[in-house]
């Protein structure tokens, strides 16, 4: 016979990592045939890379990828990426810096994210550990 776990013993569990979320949307100028093959698509790829690079990013990537982006409504985000930041200052900076978000393509909303169940509380948990620790500067 299996016991259930106490509320307690399911709260020990629980991951508490801290992370960031950032929603974008499409604005105006955005034209997903034309961009998708332009020099700013191949900096939004890198970006990404760069900060998963860094350990940063946790994941990435569109939302409903195969139907037409420009047949979107408004109020539907275009995709979202999660990572881990110091804070919320450093968050709504590295969201700034994103290319799309940069040159007026797309506009975002960073939302806290609290990781508490599912397979990805390590590698979310080895995250913050990276970006804690001191930086070595070089002489």
């Amino acid at each position: 016979m299996t016991v259930e776990p106490t509320l307690d013993e399911i709260r020990k569990r629980l991951g508490k990592i801290p992370l960031f979320s950032v929603f974008m949307w499409a604005t105006d100028r955005y034209d997903a045939q034309e961009l998708w093959t332009s020099e700013i698509m191949r900096e939004h790829l890198a970006w990404q890379l760069r900060l998963e690079d860094e350990g940063k990013l946790f994941a990435a990537g569109p939302f409903d990828h195969d139907i037409d982006r420009n047949n979107r409504g408004p109020r539907e985000p275009l995709g979202m990426y999660i990572f881990a930041a110091k804070d919320r200052e450093e968050a709504e900076a590295i969201a700034a810096t994103e290319p799309f978000a940069r040159e007026g393509y797309r506009t975002y909303q960073v939302r806290t994210f609290m990781l508490n169940e599912g397979v990805g509380r390590g590698d979310a948990a080895s995250l913050m550990k990276r970006i804690s620790q001191p930086t070595s500067s070089t002489a």
